[in-house]
């Protein structure tokens, strides 16, 4: 078995699909985390690749972007698609979701009325034509995404519609009301014992 070291940030963001995916897996990995502007990281920081996080090591080996960073464990553990059509669907989803991530920099860097605009739009443009298309892709009657087979597509919805609400300060049952279908996979992901597990012990985190 490969030696694992994820090192991100002290926050969920863009490291904690990669994080749930090694609880499903049941696989041991080192989760290093950071303090955004910390000694630690400024020292790190210019010998990264990118000059940015997350960072996944495998037996030393440095795998930078987290959607790569993702696909790349969701094969290795069996969390990606069962054929070329299934990957390509979740492709299709992983990066739908990252239209959850574009506006929330700006928002959160924002202040006083140029914030009160970006957030509304965030919250009534927005959200709901990323979660109208995201519950367009749910097939009546399905578990999940690809049916009952829990993959990656459907953590990174998990992770990324937590980071919207938040942002959007909109409470997730509000804010997925109209979309019955995601709300049951969030539902049935949080039901599964690993994660719930996962999820009632980890640090606790703005985002």
């Amino acid at each position: 078995m490969p030696t694992y070291k994820l090192i991100y940030f002290n926050s969920r963001a863009r490291g904690e699909v990669a994080r749930l995916l090694f609880t499903l897996a049941h696989v041991e990995f080192q989760d290093v985390r950071m303090e955004y502007g910390s000694e630690e990281w400024l020292k790190l920081k210019p010998t990264t690749p990118l000059g940015q996080l997350p960072i996944l090591e495998v037996d030393g080996q440095r795998l930078v972007q987290s959607k790569a960073i993702f696909r790349y464990l969701a094969r290795e553990f069996g969390y990606y698609g069962k054929s070329n059509w299934e990957c390509a669907q979740i492709d299709g989803i992983m990066d739908t979701c990252e239209q959850f991530h574009t506006p929330v920099v700006p928002i959160l860097r924002s202040e006083g009325s140029e914030k009160t605009k970006l957030l509304q739009t965030y919250q009534e443009e927005t959200l709901p034509q990323i979660l109208k298309g995201l519950e367009s892709q749910v097939s009546d009657g399905h578990k999940y995404f690809m049916g009952e087979s829990l993959t990656v597509a459907d953590l990174i919805a998990y992770c990324d519609i937590e980071l919207a609400s938040i942002v959007a300060e909109i409470p997730i049952n509000e804010l997925l009301h109209k979309y019955p279908k995601l709300s049951a996979i969030r539902s049935h992901v949080e039901s599964n014992d690993r994660i719930a597990s996962w999820v009632k012990t980890r640090p606790k985190t703005f985002l």
